[in-house]
């Protein structure tokens, strides 16, 4: 699997929910058709919703809620 670029890292490495929707958005754009979500993604999911709404983040990430808790 190809390692996913990490642009706007932050002071200790945080990121923000605008980075990771674009790294979503590059993903989606570059995919095979049918191939889940890397696991390095899904983390930078679930940890936006640690700091923002799951609301928020699955919906500026194009996920389902559920799968961001």
């Amino acid at each position: 699997m190809k390692a996913i670029a990490m642009p706007g890292m932050g002071a200790g490495g945080a990121q923000c929910l605008e980075d990771v929707a674009k790294q979503f958005q590059h993903w989606r754009q570059s995919r095979v058709w049918g191939q889940r979500i890397p696991m390095a993604l899904w983390g930078q999911a679930v940890q936006m919703c640690q700091e923002h709404a799951p609301q928020r983040v699955a919906g500026e990430l194009g996920v389902s809620p559920t799968g961001c808790v």
